[in-house]
């Protein structure tokens, strides 16, 4: 079972609306060519200069999952595994970050760069994941 949330300033996945600011200068990016890359392969592309939306994504376990416009997030939970979840976050200029977590517990976490890698882990925070 998969679920999108379309958020334009703000990425954020719960009430309340507190989120982390996705990064200025995302408007002015051209969409990347598509193409479906292992979250394993993220930090070696670094800032892409593009969009990546439309790319995919494909987690250590076999799950692909879409890249979405910047701020939205996608999720995947997997009930077979326990509490798995995967997460994709389009943070425009800095890239994109995708991480699993079970439960509240952050397991892994890839990004195309220290940025985005930052502000997935501020936004893990936020939702009160455990990153240690």
């Amino acid at each position: 079972m998969a679920a999108a949330g379309s958020l334009v300033a703000l990425v954020g996945c719960g009430g309340g609306g507190a989120g982390v600011s996705i990064p200025l200068g995302f408007e002015d990016l051209d969409q990347c060519p598509p193409r479906s890359i292992a979250v394993e392969d993220l930090p070696e592309i670094g800032e892409p200069g593009c969009d990546l939306v439309g790319s995919s994504l494909t987690f250590p376990d076999g799950v692909t999952l879409p890249v979405y416009a910047v701020g939205e997030v996608f999720s995947s939970w997997d009930s077979s595994a326990g509490d798995h979840e995967h997460l994709i976050v389009n943070w425009g200029v800095p890239g994109v970050a995708a991480s699993t977590k079970d439960g509240d517990e952050l397991l892994e976490l890839w990004a195309t760069s220290d940025e985005a890698q930052h502000l997935q882990r501020e936004q893990a925070k936020i939702e009160g994941v455990r990153l240690e």
